[in-house]
């Protein structure tokens, strides 16, 4: 069986994709998913504060506003996760969630919008990119698991592609960095790492 995201977006422009075990059974896991802080991991929450460095210096009162709505409610869930920006897009309960934002997200005054399935099947506007994000807990041998998170982002056009492609070569090891360490994070929720 494919994954949702491979079925909501089976031509991605961009891919990045994380992989870790886990010394827990899928269940657990994904209840660790559902439940794990992830602004209690101090590296964690300085990248998220670095990705806003741009936008306060475009929009300062709106983002500083923003971040202090964000510090008052300051657990990083993936609930808050959807309230704050990206659409559940899809979910196989105990297996995998995706969540979906578009937008110019390349720049710092970029207003995202949350994506759903409707926005999957029809693609990004013009001038914009869509993005899906997943994480995927499978069963592996001796009550371990697999728990994958995977990102595909899909251009409209030639130039929104070529502007992406520059933008990610600038921000991949900070969101791959992101990724790992909430692997890391949902792993020590549900148990001991692999």
């Amino acid at each position: 069986m494919a994954s949702l995201i491979q079925e909501l977006m089976p031509e991605p422009d961009i891919v990045m994709k994380h992989v870790r075990g886990v010394h827990a059974p899928p269940g657990k896991v994904f209840a660790a998913l559902s439940s794990v802080d992830f602004g209690k991991s101090r590296l964690i929450a300085l990248l998220f504060a670095l990705r806003a460095i741009p936008a306060l210096l475009v929009a300062p009162r709106e983002t500083a506003d923003r971040l202090r709505r964000r510090k008052r409610n300051s657990t990083l869930t993936l609930d808050r996760i959807t309230k704050d920006g990206f659409g559940l897009v899809a979910e196989r309960p105990g297996q995998e969630i995706v969540l979906g934002v578009t937008g110019r997200f390349w720049k710092a005054s970029a207003k995202l919008q949350p994506a759903g399935r409707e926005l999957f099947r029809a693609g990004p506007a013009e001038g914009e990119a869509l993005v899906a994000w997943n994480f995927l807990v499978e069963p592996a041998p001796k009550e371990h698991s697999r728990l994958t998170t995977e990102t595909r982002i899909k251009t409209a056009d030639v130039d929104t592609l070529l502007t992406v492609k520059r933008y990610w070569r600038v921000v991949h090891p900070g969101s791959a960095l992101i990724r790992r360490s909430m692997l890391a994070a949902i792993a020590r929720e549900a148990g001991r790492p692999v």
